[in-house]
């Protein structure tokens, strides 16, 4: 795995976790 892979895979977590936040 890359560093690049790593870091991509972390802004869309932020992105899901920023949206859940959103739901509740």
């Amino acid at each position: 795995i890359s560093l690049d892979d790593i870091e991509s895979s972390l802004k869309v977590f932020q992105k899901i976790m920023s949206n859940a936040e959103k739901q509740k």
